[in-house]
C-alpha cells in the first residue's frame, strides 16, 4: 500500500465521523422546535425583598442559551439579571430576589424570557416567555394583643390571644430561640399558648410576638408579663449493680458496641434521652389548631406521688456521683399494672416503644399541648385514636427507665416539658387559660 493510499484510508473515517457529528448537532439545533421548560416559584401573591423567587429551566434538545428577568411597574423597567449560558442540554436552576429600593409597594409584572441554543425563529433560538402579575408589599403585619394579664409560672404555661392586619406564613410567641406556634381561630383570633422553660433563667425569659407575612416581612411585638421563678427539688438516685443487670439488658440494642452495664447506662441516660427529647419536639409539631380538652385533667387515682416535675436527680454509684439530670414529669405509683386513663379529650399521636419512657402514650390536646404517659406494661390505644377523658391507655409497668412499676406522667408543649401541675387544677385553667380564650381575661 503506497503513503498516499494509507493518508486516505486514514483521513476518510475521521471526515465521516466529522459529517456524522456535524449532521447530528445540526439536526438538533435546525430540528428543536420545543421551546424550553420554565417554572418559577413562587409564581403568584405578594412578595417582597425577603422572598427568594426559584426559577428552572430545562431544554433537553439543543440546551440553554440565555436568561433575563425584568421587573415592570408604572412605565418603568428594573433588569434583575440577563445571563448567557453554554449552550449544554440539561437543567439550570437560578435564585434570585426583587430589589428592596427602586420599587414602590403595589403590583408589579414579573417577566422571564428564555432562550435555548437551536436555529429556531431565524436563528434566535426557541423562546419562552413567563410573565406574571405579583404585589409588592414592604409594610410589617401589626399585632394587636387583646388579652390582658399574662401570670406564667417557671416550667408554666399560659395564653395570649391577639390578632394580626394581614394573613401570614408563620406566627407565635418566641422565647429566645424557641417559637410557640399561635393557631388562627375562625373568628379571625390568633391563639397561643407559650411557656417559661423550666431550664431558663426569669432574666433569660423575654417573650415577645412574631409575625411573618406572605412577603416575608417581620414584626416583633411586646407584651407585659409577670414571671414567677421557682426552686426545684434536689433527689438521690442510687444505682446498683442488680439495677443496672435488670435494665441494661433493654437498651443493649442502642449501644451493641458497649460491654460495660455502667457505660451502657450512662449513655442510655445522657444520649438516647436527649434523642428522645428531640422526638418529642417533632412530635409536638402533631397538633390541632384548636383546643381539644374540656375542664381541668384527670389525675391518675389512688396513686402516691413518687418524683416531682423539675426534680434535679444526682445518681449515686458506688457512693460517687456519675451523672445529673432533670426530672420532667410526675411519677405516679398505685397497683401493679394499674389502669391508666387518658388526662383529657385528644387524638393519639403516639403509641409505641420510646427509649427510656418505653411502652408510651402520647395524646395531643391541641394548640400544641400533649400528655405522655410512659414505662407502660401493656398499651391499649393506637396513633390516630380519638381518646375522650377517662379511656383507659394501658396498663402501668416498669419498661424504659423505670426502676418499679409505676407511671411516668408527662406533659408538654411544643415537645417542651411543662409541669402538669397546673392542668390539675379547675381555678388555674379558668384564670390562665379559658377566660382568656373567652376573652374576659
Amino acid at each position: 500500500m503506497s503513503q498516499e493510499t494509507k493518508k486516505i484510508s486514514f483521513v476518510l473515517p475521521v471526515i465521516v465521523i466529522a459529517a456524522l457529528a456535524l449532521a447530528v448537532g445540526g439536526f438538533f439545533l435546525f430540528h428543536d422546535k420545543m421551546p424550553p421548560e420554565v417554572i418559577v416559584s413562587p409564581d403568584h401573591g405578594p412578595v417582597g425583598a425577603a422572598t427568594t423567587f426559584t426559577l428552572k429551566m430545562t431544554d433537553p434538545g439543543s440546551g440553554l442559551k440565555s436568561a433575563e428577568a425584568v421587573i415592570r411597574q408604572n412605565q418603568k423597567s428594573i433588569v434583575l439579571f440577563s445571563e448567557q449560558f453554554a449552550g449544554a442540554p440539561g437543567n439550570i436552576e437560578k435564585q434570585f430576589s426583587i430589589p428592596e429600593k427602586g420599587m414602590q409597594d403595589g403590583p408589579f409584572t414579573l417577566e422571564i424570557t428564555v432562550r435555548d441554543a437551536s436555529f429556531s425563529n431565524l436563528g434566535k433560538g426557541g423562546m419562552s416567555i413567563f410573565s406574571r402579575d405579583f404585589l409588592k408589599d414592604s409594610e410589617p403585619p401589626r399585632v394587636m394583643v387583646q388579652s390582658l394579664a399574662h401570670n406564667i409560672n417557671q416550667g408554666g404555661i399560659t395564653a395570649i390571644v391577639y390578632r394580626l392586619s394581614e394573613d401570614v406564613s408563620r406566627t407565635g410567641v418566641v422565647v429566645k430561640d424557641i417559637l410557640f406556634p399561635a393557631h388562627l381561630q375562625p373568628d379571625g383570633r390568633w391563639l397561643c399558648l407559650f411557656a417559661f422553660p423550666y431550664f431558663m433563667e426569669k432574666d433569660e425569659f423575654r417573650p415577645t410576638i412574631e409575625a411573618v407575612d406572605i412577603a416575608g416581612n417581620s414584626a416583633r411585638q411586646s407584651f407585659s408579663f409577670f414571671a414567677n421563678p421557682r426552686r426545684y427539688r434536689q433527689d438521690t438516685i442510687n444505682i446498683s449493680d442488680n439495677f443496672l443487670s435488670l435494665k441494661v439488658p433493654e437498651f443493649q440494642r442502642f449501644f451493641p458496641e458497649e460491654s460495660d452495664n455502667l457505660k451502657v447506662f450512662l449513655r442510655v441516660n445522657s444520649e438516647l434521652r436527649k434523642q428522645n427529647l428531640d422526638e418529642l419536639r417533632v412530635i409536638g409539631s402533631q397538633t390541632a389548631s384548636t383546643a381539644l380538652w374540656s375542664g381541668e385533667f384527670l389525675r391518675m387515682q389512688n396513686a402516691a406521688p413518687m418524683a416531682g416535675f423539675g426534680d434535679l436527680r444526682s445518681y449515686i454509684y458506688q457512693g460517687k456521683k456519675i451523672d445529673e439530670q432533670r426530672h420532667l414529669g410526675i411519677d405516679l405509683a398505685s397497683v401493679q399494672h394499674a389502669n391508666v386513663p387518658a388526662a383529657n379529650n385528644g387524638t393519639v399521636v403516639y403509641a409505641g416503644y420510646l427509649g427510656i419512657y418505653g411502652n408510651c402514650v402520647i395524646v395531643d390536646h391541641g394548640l400544641g399541648l400533649q400528655s405522655i404517659y410512659a414505662h407502660l406494661n401493656t398499651i391499649n390505644a393506637a396513633k390516630g385514636d380519638q381518646v375522650n377523658k377517662g379511656q383507659i391507655l394501658g396498663q402501668s409497668g416498669l419498661t424504659g427507665m423505670a426502676g418499679g412499676d409505676h407511671l411516668h406522667y408527662e406533659v408538654t408543649l411544643a415537645g417542651i416539658s411543662v409541669n402538669p401541675i397546673e392542668w390539675w387544677d379547675k381555678s388555674w385553667i379558668e384564670n390562665n387559660i379559658a377566660g382568656k380564650f373567652r376573652g374576659e381575661k
